[in-house]
């Protein structure tokens, strides 16, 4: 069976809401409790607004694609954040709720989200001291640039696998 997660900030929270759907990126209309499964979770275990460029070598990935953004790495996932972001990813604790997954369906297969129309508590939640520490154990690699505008724009034109959040929160290029 598929293990559904969400990730918050907010410690405690008992039952989940539908709520509007914060960007229509997705191609969701009207509310909903979101979920992420868990190969995509390690995108997630980082604080909400942080932008971040995700991206993996894909079946369509081109070898020069390969070199020019994965390079010798062995990272399932390479997971790439502003390093303004550093001090406050290391002090930001983070609380993994599981979700039951029955109350959710697929919205998105390529970034594994997955969406409930009615409230749903969660089966059980872990506090998370260091997501550095748990993206690294999830086989992942947490990259730090100077800006990630013009890394997001280079991924967005190669051949990779990748997914960009909150990129709205990015400092300008």
């Amino acid at each position: 069976m598929i293990r559904l997660f969400h990730v918050s900030e907010t410690p405690g929270i008992a039952v989940f809401e539908p709520r509007p759907v914060p960007s229509l990126d997705a191609g969701v209309t009207g509310d909903a409790v979101w979920a992420i499964d868990e190969d995509h979770l390690p995108n997630y275990l980082l604080p909400r607004d942080c932008p971040r460029v995700t991206f993996c070598a894909g079946p369509r990935t081109t070898a020069e694609d390969r070199l020019r953004f994965v390079g010798d790495s062995t990272a399932r996932r390479i997971i790439v954040v502003e390093e303004a972001w550093r001090d406050r990813i290391a002090a930001t604790p983070l609380y993994v709720y599981e979700m039951p997954p029955e109350a959710f369906v697929l919205a998105d297969a390529s970034a594994g989200y997955y969406i409930a129309r009615q409230r749903a508590t969660p089966l059980t939640v872990r506090k998370f001291r260091e997501p550095s520490a748990e993206i690294a154990a999830r086989g992942c690699e947490l990259r730090f640039v100077h800006e990630i505008c013009t890394r997001s724009n280079a991924v967005k034109a190669s051949t990779l696998d990748f997914s960009i959040i909150r990129i709205k929160n990015a400092r300008p290029a």
